[in-house]
């Protein structure tokens, strides 16, 4: 079945579009460090004990456009890379080796400019390489890498099961397609990572999952795309056949099937610590703020409204062009920025309607394994 699915060849929106909408990563990403430095500095002692002053290498998986790991967008942070500064606290930066990996398609120009203004603002940078190439294929050298990262990429699969239909009804054992291909996908991606990995190193990982509370994430936005979507479809701005092709290649795993996939590959993985927390899109503080200083304000909804839509579509707007895009292969650049400025504006439309100023949540897996001896 997986090898005729659709390969997920998207990447995240480049020239900045990702990178500037992607506050909710960033705050996820955040709940990550501790494991993070604890993982650095035992990688660090086992540097030091060492008699040779070897390199030691850190890789990032699926580093996007340095977002997710990188700028907080707020001067006082305007050049700290969270993760890697992290890791320097604990890895003299002159033995540090950092590889960034992401698909061949990725804004790796985006990348480099945000690496370098980092850099620029460090006395010691580390060496610093960019790997192109699916992270669920070997990307690295076996046995080169002493640390290694993933924030808030898992949960984009390979292979796209069809799940539903043109109507986007869901096809009857549309749950077991997924669930099957997310378990192969993580337990490939944690087999290619064993190859790369050195023996004791230490691989740690943040990606959406399903609440163990039963609350839903991205409930109103989800709901604001499907409404928008089809409504588009109705008045004739979008063909039938763009619905039944667009369907995101993700899913957030349950902790009953991230522990499975754990166990699948126990032979070559020591699990450390693993455990499920949760995180709201940060622009619900101001608008919290203006209703605690003003009450209600049209304004502050729509500044709202704006910022989620906006920071969903960062995410999303590949998949549903090359939706677009597979439907009518004449499709210019200018027509899908007409499309694609309709469709935001719509979702706003519809979230501000039926969503006004729900929290956006998300529940995340945080998992920190060790390789094997």
């Amino acid at each position: 079945m997986a090898s005729v699915d659709p390969l997920n060849d998207v990447v995240m929106q480049g020239e900045g579009a990702y990178k500037a909408h992607s506050e909710l990563q960033y705050a996820a990403m955040l709940k990550a460090l501790p494991l993070l430095e604890k993982a650095a500095q035992e990688i660090a002692q086992r540097a030091s004990s060492s008699s040779s002053d070897r390199l030691v290498t850190v890789a990032e998986y699926g580093a996007a456009h340095g977002n997710n790991s990188s700028v907080a967008r707020r001067p006082v942070d305007i050049h700290s890379i969270k993760p890697l500064e992290t890791i320097r606290q604990s890895i003299s930066p002159t033995q540090l080796q950092v590889l960034l990996n992401d698909r061949v398609g990725n804004d790796f120009n985006t990348l480099a400019a945000t690496i370098a203004e980092w850099t620029q603002g460090i006395a010691a940078p580390p060496f610093v390489g960019m790997v192109p190439g699916s992270f669920y294929d070997q990307v690295l050298p076996p046995s080169s890498v002493d640390l290694g990262f993933s924030f808030t990429s898992l949960q984009h699969l390979d292979r796209t099961p069809r799940t539903a239909d043109e109507n986007l009804v869901p096809v009857p054992n549309a749950a077991e397609l997924i669930s099957a291909q997310s378990h192969s996908d993580f337990c490939s991606f944690l087999r290619q990572r064993e190859i790369e990995m050195t023996p004791g190193s230490s691989l740690v990982l943040c990606f959406p999952m399903t609440s163990s509370s039963g609350r839903e994430n991205l409930a109103g936005p989800t709901a604001a795309i499907y409404t928008a979507t089809k409504e588009m479809v109705m008045q004739g701005l979008l063909a039938k056949e763009v619905i039944a092709g667009f369907q995101r290649p993700t899913h957030d795993r349950t902790m009953e099937e991230v522990h499975r996939s754990l166990g699948a590959v126990g032979d070559a993985w020591v699990v450390r610590d693993v455990f499920e927390d949760s995180v709201l899109h940060p622009a619900i503080d101001a608008l919290s703020k203006e209703k605690e200083l003003n009450g209600p304000s049209e304004a502050a909804s729509v500044e709202y409204a704006d910022a989620v839509i906006e920071w969903l579509v960062a995410v999303l707007a590949g998949f549903f062009l090359k939706s677009v895009k597979l439907v009518d292969p004449g499709c210019t650049a200018e027509q899908e920025g007409v499309i694609l400025v309709e469709w935001t504006t719509r979702m706003k439309r519809v979230f501000l309607r039926d969503y006004r100023d729900e929290e956006v949540f998300m529940s995340f897996a945080y998992i920190w394994l060790q390789r094997a001896t």
